[in-house]
């Protein structure tokens, strides 16, 4: 599987979210225990959720764990909006997309836009994804 290097939009809608989703999204994690850092376990996946949002961050590493503060999660997701949701034409809507973070410890984690009818599941995504091109994410 191959680490998303900076913020990617989904193009083909195949998820699309009410804005106003990521914005409540985006300020819970700000507001609510900002600083509460989340352990992620090697080859694991956690997830917050606000409305048909769903934002799903994952550890690909085979053998390191890490964590990630609710605002670092916060900060990419923000990012996610800026990047893909405000040139698009619906002013209602968006499709999202993923963004790279680090733990802290350095490590790096693909944090993913989903809908709430789909689980963080590895291989997730569109076909221009790199997580999607390989589903068998446990043979990196």
């Amino acid at each position: 599987m191959a680490l998303v290097q900076d913020t990617r939009c989904y193009k083909n809608h195949v998820h699309v979210f009410p804005r106003e989703d990521f914005i409540q999204l985006a300020h819970a994690l700000f507001t609510d225990d900002p600083d509460h850092s989340h352990k992620l376990s090697d080859q694991s996946v956690i997830h917050f959720q606000y409305g048909m949002l769903r934002v799903c961050v994952y550890n690909a590493f085979i053998v390191q764990d890490t964590h990630i503060s609710r605002k670092k999660v916060g900060l990419k997701l923000w990012e996610i909006y800026q990047t893909c949701c405000q040139d698009e034409e619906d002013e209602v809507a968006c499709a999202g997309g993923y963004a790279q973070a680090k733990g802290d410890n350095d490590l790096f984690l693909d944090v993913r836009t989903l809908t709430d009818a789909r689980a963080c599941a590895w291989g997730e995504g569109e076909p221009d994804d790199p997580m999607k091109v390989n589903n068998d994410w446990k043979m990196r």
